[in-house]
């Protein structure tokens, strides 16, 4: 028995494949290959950081359900004992876990203390990761920062270097990469690629169409979430508050109504500001022969992005079209005026 332990990275399609991965349980069971339900109707793992973690890296998202660190946790244990008599029970060939928690959410010890969990299971463990260009990455999350958070995330590069080596070094096994990069991906897709690549003969492929979930927003939608977040709940998690969920949901629909969103931009000169920055791309190209078409690798030297933007107002991060914006604030006014009230 293996195990395929897809641990990221964030925003390169993992909930897409999750869904993917949960709605094809029964198919799948019938191949040998187990994708569990570590608590009832979930469709993730994030539940594994409860148990290589203290409470202070756990995400908001996860405890949440449970009511706090505690029961957080002991749901963990609930889950993988659960995972483990399921697999005694079914003898899979190959048992698959995911979550973009454990990547970057883990330190190496929590790493190690995941290893060691798994390997009551099984001794082969397969760590797997897509990653994705540093800039679509940052605006990507700053985008889904603002569904949750008044103050706009920093830019910058992620320590990818640092979370692999420690996942080699939990593991014992170098981590398989892959581009998040639709060119590179098989038909174009996470959940087409992962299926050709990590379940070859388990699934056809063409019976898993791609879903587009946690779509990204506008610019002028980013900015209109981030004032309605600051103005309706400031200083909370917005994870926690229906409104937000609401809020979103209107906002696209509206988007939806008038053909759609313009795709958001960095500022001139940001994104390359941010590739400029990340040297650990350049390992990944040396190391894993893992590359990007959008960086220029001759002009990244680590060059530190200006302190400014560690407090800038996201205007001063993605372009704004003032025009469409104040028409998307007119619609959404309305459309609230004309809801009822919740």
């Amino acid at each position: 028995m293996r195990i395929i332990l897809h641990m990221g990275q964030g925003k390169t399609g993992t909930t897409a494949l999750q869904h993917m991965l949960a709605a094809a349980r029964g198919a799948l069971a019938e191949r040998g290959v187990l994708y569990p339900e570590m608590a009832p109707g979930a469709v993730a793992h994030h539940l594994l950081i409860a148990l290589c973690e203290g409470p202070d890296r756990l995400p908001p998202h996860v405890a949440l359900p449970f009511g706090g660190a505690e029961a957080t946790r002991r749901a963990a244990l609930e889950g993988l004992a659960r995972i483990g008599a399921e697999a005694a029970r079914t003898k899979p060939d190959l048992i698959v876990l995911s979550s973009e928690t454990l990547v970057f959410g883990t330190t190496a010890e929590g790493k190690v203390r995941l290893a060691r969990l798994l390997a009551s299971l099984t001794g082969d463990i397969r760590p797997v990761l897509y990653l994705r260009e540093p800039a679509g990455l940052y605006l990507a999350r700053l985008q889904e920062r603002a569904k949750v958070a008044a103050t706009p995330l920093p830019p910058g590069p992620q320590p990818i270097r640092a979370a692999l080596e420690d996942t080699e070094a939990a593991f014992g096994r170098p981590p398989e990469l892959g581009a998040y990069d639709p060119a590179a991906l098989a038909g174009g897709d996470i959940v087409t690629d992962f299926a050709a690549r990590f379940l070859p003969g388990r699934i056809d492929p063409a019976l898993l169409p791609p879903r587009r979930l946690n779509q990204g927003l506008s610019a002028e939608a980013t900015l209109l979430m981030a004032r309605f977040r600051a103005l309706v709940a400031p200083g909370r998690d917005w994870q926690a508050d229906p409104r937000g969920t609401r809020l979103i949901s209107l906002i696209s629909r509206i988007e939806a109504a008038q053909g759609g969103g313009q795709r958001a931009r960095l500022v001139p000169g940001l994104a390359a500001a941010i590739r400029r920055a990340s040297v650990d791309y350049l390992w990944l190209r040396d190391r894993f022969g893992l590359s990007f078409p959008e960086i220029d690798y001759r002009a990244i030297d680590g060059a530190a992005l200006p302190e400014s933007l560690g407090h800038a107002p996201i205007k001063a991060l993605i372009k704004i079209d003032d025009a469409r914006y104040g028409a998307l604030l007119l619609r959404l006014v309305a459309a609230l005026l004309e809801e009822p009230a919740p």
